[in-house]
């Protein structure tokens, strides 16, 4: 006669337990190669947006300061006079009355070449200028959006997301070397030669645990994370307030930079 035997309540919570902790150990690595891959794709994304920005940059302000006539009527941009921006041909400011602008902005002058394939007469979004002979365009970011206005179009148009503030420096010629300073410390624009950018880039995801407060130095100018971030992203408290400041103070930011020669106020 045979006889079957079960299992005992011993061996079944033992067996459970076992379980429980083979799950814990599939949800750990699962959790864990999840977190990896958001960081990868975060890092990714920054690099791409850090080149895709400075490229953009080094492109309309490498272009600064081309000889202009003086006999050409004074550029309108916004139903406003463009500052004279000789003999530089780029202005570096800070101002911004509507307090959604974070950092510097940088406004490029030059005279259109209606021959040249590449850039013609057009402003930075291929634009065709309202004024005949000029090019204006101004480069900023808002709300985490690095954004050029130029004198073809008043509205100001994205160029790439991710980037959450940018700061600007002269270079100016001293002897042999170059010293960097902000548009308020610039006391010799005759001897300006290159313009130095930084950007703090951000990947979009919360790849961090817990949440942070970092301190970034870009350039002369300290940044402070999440608070310096969310207080240029006015739509944060409509959206959430607090939970969007720690989806801030989770994400992973990258700072970049590059110098870009003004060509045409080198010598060489």
């Amino acid at each position: 006669m045979n006889r079957y035997r079960g299992f005992t309540l011993v061996e079944l919570l033992v067996a459970m337990v076992i379980g429980l902790l083979i799950l814990g150990a599939v949800g750990a690595v699962y959790i864990t190669g999840k977190r990896t891959y958001k960081a990868r794709d975060a890092a990714s994304r920054m690099q791409e947006t850090g080149r895709i920005a400075l490229r953009q940059l080094a492109r309309g302000i490498s272009q600064a300061g081309f000889p202009r006539d003086d006999g050409v009527a004074p550029v309108l941009v916004g139903g406003n006079p463009v500052v004279d921006l000789d003999p530089l041909g780029i202005a570096v400011s800070s101002d911004d009355p509507g307090g959604t602008i974070s950092g510097d902005v940088v406004t490029v002058h030059r005279l259109s070449i209606p021959d040249d394939p590449v850039y013609g007469d057009r402003d930075c979004w291929g634009q065709p200028t309202r004024s005949p002979g000029h090019v204006v365009h101004s480069y900023f970011v808002e709300k985490g959006v690095l954004k050029c206005r130029g004198s073809g179009n008043p509205s100001a148009q994205p160029i790439v997301d991710g980037v959450e503030n940018m700061q600007v420096r002269y270079g100016v010629k001293s002897g042999n070397a170059l010293q960097y300073f902000n548009a308020t410390a610039l006391n010799a624009p005759d001897r300006v030669e290159s313009i130095e950018i930084a950007l703090l880039v951000t990947g979009g995801e919360s790849v961090d645990a817990a949440y942070q407060e970092r301190m970034f130095q870009l350039l002369d100018q300290p940044v402070k994370t999440p608070q310096d971030v969310a207080k240029n992203h006015p739509e944060l408290n409509r959206l959430g307030g607090r939970g969007k400041l720690q989806r801030l103070g989770k994400m992973s930011y990258q700072i970049f930079r590059a110098t870009i020669p003004l060509r045409n106020k080198m010598d060489f």
